[in-house]
């Protein structure tokens, strides 16, 4: 097992080089800069605009700014933030954990909640409640985050019932963590109905449970025994596909309800054209991605012992 975490961490190595290069140069080659802004403002004197480019190298090739950056990188140093004359790597450890908590939170609520109305749902299988459950998911797969986001920070505002807009004091699990672990959950949780509703559906024909309701068991226990466990597997490694789309619902989510969470730290990083914290942002959330999905692989050598025979 060490083996394969440690070749997997070294295939890492080229992917977030090819990450961190490419979003370089996206970076680079986008019009306007940090400096631009500066000497359009007149109270800004030339000098200290001048001063600022050559501090952080601004004025040389983008192939040595890539490749001075990458250095410090290597070194843990992600550079310095133009406009919150901050390091790079305390904003991102700072808003890191509020986007991990508001995704496993929305990750653990859409599981649990659409694997339970998935095996509710094989249990009356072509029925009215089957039909109807089908038909809200199909609903809820076709509205984009954003109409979901933006709905949601309009009841919570109309009716005060959940408090939104920036973080606590007392750290990352307070209250105003409910209203985006819901609005996140409510786009995942269709996803994993389907895949319990299918992965259940397709193990019920099996000899085993023929074997099981022979013996007199009743449907729920059926289900919960003899066909929910050989569909962990495909749900966990579901569940680290997911990881992705739900990082990128969870940096729209944040810019609406205000999350102080990477989404929003990305977006006032590219409204202020500050490449090192725009770099930062997507070279973490690249690694947040590899990171999960490894994650991923290794649990379903718990869920389903035959993938390690298999792999061994």
């Amino acid at each position: 097992m060490v083996r394969v975490v440690l070749t997997r961490l070294l295939a890492l190595i080229p992917l977030l080089l090819g990450v961190s290069f490419v979003s370089f140069l996206l970076i680079h080659a986008a019009p306007g800069s940090f400096v631009d802004r500066l000497r359009l403002d007149p109270g800004i004197p030339p000098s200290t605009v001048e001063a600022l480019v050559n501090r952080f190298g601004l004025d040389r090739p983008w192939y040595q700014q890539y490749l001075s950056w990458l250095a410090g990188a290597l070194q843990g140093d992600l550079g310095m933030s133009l406009a919150y004359r901050r390091p790079v790597g305390e904003l991102l450890g700072e808003a890191v954990a509020y986007t991990l908590s508001l995704v496993v939170a929305g990750l653990i609520l859409a599981s649990l909640v659409g694997t339970a109305l998935g095996l509710l749902a094989v249990m009356r299988h072509g029925r009215m409640l089957d039909r109807l459950l089908g038909g809200l998911v199909l609903f809820a797969v076709s509205v984009p985050t954003l109409v979901v986001a933006l709905a949601g920070l309009g009841l919570a505002s109309a009716t005060g019932l959940l408090p939104f807009g920036g973080g606590s004091e007392t750290g990352v699990l307070d209250a105003r963590l409910v209203l985006p672990t819901l609005i996140l959950s409510i786009g995942m949780c269709p996803l994993f109905f389907l895949q319990a509703r299918g992965g259940v559906l397709e193990v019920l024909p099996a000899d085993f449970v023929r074997a099981a309701r022979s013996r007199g068991l009743s449907e729920a226990q059926i289900l919960l025994r003899h066909g929910l466990r050989p569909s962990l597997a495909p749900l966990v490694s579901f569940a680290g596909a997911s990881v992705t789309r739900m990082l990128n619902a969870a940096f729209v989510i944040e810019v609406v309800v205000g999350w102080p969470g990477l989404g929003r730290l990305a977006l006032q990083g590219l409204l202020a054209r500050d490449p090192f914290l725009v770099l930062g942002v997507l070279v973490l959330g690249s690694i947040l991605i590899l990171f999960a999905n490894l994650a991923s692989d290794l649990l379903l050598g718990v869920v389903d012992p035959r993938i390690r025979i298999e792999g061994a």
